[in-house]
Order: C-alpha cells, then structure tokens, then sequence
C-alpha cells in the first residue's frame, strides 16, 4: 500500500457526510490551519510513521488540532486493513498513538464511522454509568483497531493494555466481558491472581530462565497448582541466589547446596519446616536443575545434589503424608451438623442460591472441589456403569479432573446432593446461559454453577466465604475442615459401611490403593 495524505476536500466531506457535524464549514477552517502544519513538517506519511507515535508532535491552532484528520486519514485509507503481521503492526502503532494524545473525547466517532452498533453503544454506556470514561476509552480503541467489535481477534483485545496500562477500569479483562456481554465471545474475561512464579520471571537477571522453565511446565501438561508450587520453590532459590551474590547458578557446589537445603528447611525465624514442605520445595528445585543442566549456561554442567540428605527428608515427609489427617474434620460430629444447617439456610443471592447448592452436593458425593466447580450443567449426572439404580457425578473433559481421568464419576450417596444437582441442572435450562469456554476442559459448555454476570462461574472465594459464614452463624467459627474433609469424610465411611476397600477406592477417583490409604 503507497500511503499519501487524504486531500483536505475528502477530510470536508467526512465531516458533513460521516461525521454529520452542524457547522462544517466552521469545523473544517479550524482544522486546517493544524493539518496544513501536519503536511509542511511530514510531506509524506511514512514520515511521520517514522516518529515514535508517542513522540508525534500535535499540530494546533487555538482550540483545534490534527486529532480529527488523522482519525479520518486511518479510516479513509485503510491503514489498517489486513491480517497480516504488518496490518497489526499498524493498528498497535495508531492506538499507541490515539492514547498519548491526552485528553481527548472521542465517543461519538466510532457509531458514525459504522465500527459500533447503536445497540452495541447503548450496551456500553449502560455500563458506564459511573461516569469512568468507559465509552471514549472502548471508542479510542475502536478507532485505534479500525474494526467492528465483533471483529476484534486476541491481538486486537490485548491492544486494551497496551492503550491503558495498569488501568483497573479499562483493560483486556473488561473488553473480554463486553464481548462476551454481547454475545461475540464465549470467554468472558479473567482476573488471573499473580503468584510468586510472576515474580520470577521479572526477575532483572534471572527472568528468562524463569520464563523459559514455565513455558516448559506448561508443555507438558503440569496442572495449575504443580507449576503454583513450582513458582514458590524457584522464588525462594533466587532469593537464595540473591542472598550468596551469585551471578547464576553454574558454580554452585555440593558445600553450597548444602547451605541451601538448610535455608529452604527454615523460616526467617529460623525455625524448622515441615519435612513435607521442605521436601517438596527440594523437589521443584531438583526438577528445574534436571530440566536445564547441560542445556543452559545458567546452570552446573554437573550437579553435585546432596542425594543422602535429600533421600532421608524425602522419607520424613511421606511418614508426615501417611501419617497426618490429610485435611480431614477434627470433629467427627461436625460435618452433619454444618449440612443440616446448609440445608435449612435461605440464600439471600443468587451467588448463595448456588453456594448452598455446591454444599449439598459435597456432603453428598465425594467429588473433588475443582471437578465439581467446573462441571457442565448437561449430562452431569449419570447412571453409574457397575450400579445403573445408582446416579454418580460424570464429565466427559478430562482437564478438570485432578488425576485428569476421562469419564471420571463420583456416587452421590445422599438425597439432598441429588435434589440440589437437579435444582441446578434446571435453573440452568431456565436461565438458557450461553457457553463459556473452559480452558481446564478446552471445550465451551454451560457450566452448572454459572451466574449471570462476574465472576461468571462460582469460584473457591464464594464457596468457603459462605461455609465461614454458615459455620459462623451455628457457633463454630474456629472449625477446621472444609471441601476436601467431606471428601475425606464420604470416603471413610464408604469404607466402614461397605467393608470393601475397592468400592471406597473407586468412588474416590484414586489410581491404587496406597492414594487411598
């Protein structure tokens, strides 16, 4: 595409036929004098794109500026136009550029321009209405992205925090839901929590290593909560690092690893962790070693691991796993009590409505906390295989299942679970809830616990705020033992009721026999 400046006769009729602007002839005398400046410093666009865009100059004459040429030039061109590496390139440079132009008000141009529907603005001033600039901000990226919404790919949403960076009001999450708000997306969007595996990969010397080592964990396939602990090692060994002044990791010797099993095994108090923590904490570190020696110079071409004491606190921290209550109630009396009151709590929400459903079916059905929460609303719940009198908990996505089997089912041994998971399946069907994309399953499926705005999906923050709540309100507060006790709780008494250890292995998802015990 050969770029040249608009003629200022096309820029007029954009302000009478596109813009429909009252005084036209008034409007355009008071831009010209800035774009006839724009021409004589910049004889040729490719000029002016050499700039910087947040370098640009604006070229004014009392109130007016070239703000309103540019936009049109963009427009009129098709400087944006394609799907090639250039045309985003085009697009990333123009909203750097419309968002460095300061205070501007913009909210009018994209519905004039036929990049937004009236429906579409009426959506989003509703929205809006706080007053915090939401419309011209989405109006300034419309323009920057030169596409209707429903256009808009990841690249073009991404541009939401290149426009605005840091800003908690307007940004990719918040474009995410709009889109999916009306219907363009089946991803609403995310406030993913940082964790200390950000940090690392921050980290002024050591970030790339850091970043290389996630990108690896998730090729693999490592579930969420494996690379979360990952993280946590590996900010603890850089705070290490940090600490001896090393420059790497590729001097270390079996003296220093010495030094650094003994700082992993302590707090800052200097008092002795658990031999599962530090264990577990060795081992992501050992893990991160063998991934990259011999491969990366950041690393000892031979790692000289103190294996004996690593061994000998492996060994202490499986006797620490068989032998403690693996997040068991310490009361057996109390989980009967906190479902009896559950059951006969009113709700005062929506969100509650769906968090005395989730409890209902944990003390009914020794499923996983994650698996259930991500459930599909649809052929949920099945005839078991071995048992057809007898309904189970089913999906067909193997992602969200902690052990990732397919097919995974769960018995519900109680009534009151199979009431509340018909009670969901048929707010579901009434509410006709559009899918959402589940990147644990990477499939879009109605989900059985979805709401109708964010955070979309009932998350943990909910469930355990209103089981404090309820717990809080019988006297017991201070209780210990939440979701996974009651899993822990239906599985012991499988085993009591049936005497058969099988049974209460394989309505617990577990791979043998050892998991189980």
């Amino acid at each position: 595409m050969t770029l040249e400046w608009t003629p200022l006769s096309e820029f007029r009729k954009f302000l009478k036929n596109t813009l429909r602007l009252n005084h036209v002839n008034q409007v355009f005398s008071s831009i010209k004098n800035p774009v006839l400046q724009l021409f004589t410093t910049f004889p040729a666009p490719d000029n002016w794109l050499a700039v910087p865009p947040e370098e640009r100059p604006t070229f004014r004459h009392r109130d007016s500026r070239d703000l309103w040429y540019v936009i049109f030039w963009a427009w009129h061109t098709g400087f944006c136009k394609g799907n090639d590496v250039v045309a985003q390139y085009r697009r990333n440079d123009l909203v750097c550029y419309l968002s460095t132009r300061g205070r501007v008000n913009l909210s009018d141009f994209p519905v004039k321009m036929g990049l937004l529907k009236n429906s579409e603005a009426e959506h989003i001033r509703k929205k809006d209405s706080n007053r915090i600039g939401l419309f011209n901000k989405l109006s300034i990226h419309l323009l920057g992205v030169m596409k209707p919404l429903g256009d808009f790919t990841e690249e073009d949403i991404a541009l939401a925090d290149v426009m605005r960076p840091n800003d908690k009001r307007y940004n990719a999450k918040c474009l995410k839901d709009i889109l999916f708000e009306l219907g363009y997306s089946d991803e609403p969007g995310r406030r993913r929590q940082r964790i200390l595996f950000d940090d690392c990969c921050e980290h002024p010397k050591w970030g790339d290593i850091a970043r290389e080592f996630r990108e690896h964990l998730k090729r693999s396939n490592s579930l969420d909560y494996y690379i979360r602990k990952a993280g946590s090692a590996l900010h603890k060994f850089f705070k290490w690092l940090d600490q001896h002044g090393e420059s790497d990791a590729s001097s270390l010797e079996y003296e220093d690893f010495l030094d650094l099993f003994d700082y992993i095994s302590k707090n800052n108090d200097g008092e002795e962790f658990s031999a599962k923590y530090t264990g577990n904490n060795l081992l992501h570190i050992k893990l991160f070693f063998d991934w990259g020696k011999g491969s990366h110079t950041f690393f000892p071409t031979y790692v000289d691991w103190p294996s004996d004491l690593y061994s000998g606190i492996h060994r202490e921290a499986q006797e620490e796993t068989y032998s403690g209550d693996g997040l068991a109630f310490d009361d057996p009396n109390f989980p009967m009590l906190m479902k009896e009151a559950i059951e006969n709590y009113h709700p005062e929400d929506d969100v509650e409505v769906l968090c005395r459903a989730f409890w209902l079916i944990i003390a009914s059905s020794p499923v996983r906390k994650t698996y259930l929460l991500n459930l599909q609303a649809e052929e949920c719940m099945l005839p078991l295989p071995n048992a057809p009198s007898a309904v189970g908990l089913y999906s067909p996505y193997s992602g969200i299942e902690k052990a990732k089997h397919r097919n995974g089912q769960f018995p519900i041994i109680d009534s009151a679970g199979l009431r509340a998971v018909e009670f969901l399946q048929k707010r579901s069907s009434d509410k006709a809830f559009r899918p959402i994309r589940n990147e644990r399953a990477d499939a879009s499926y109605v989900h059985l616990f979805q709401l109708e705005k964010y955070p979309w999906i009932l998350n943990e923050r909910q469930i355990y705020r209103f089981f404090d709540k309820i717990a809080e309100f019988i006297g017991h507060g201070d209780k210990k033992g939440k979701a996974h006790g009651y899993r822990h709780y239906l599985i012991t008494h499988i085993a009591i009721e049936t005497g058969n250890s099988e049974l209460a292995r394989l309505a617990a998802g577990h791979e043998n026999q050892t998991m189980l015990n």
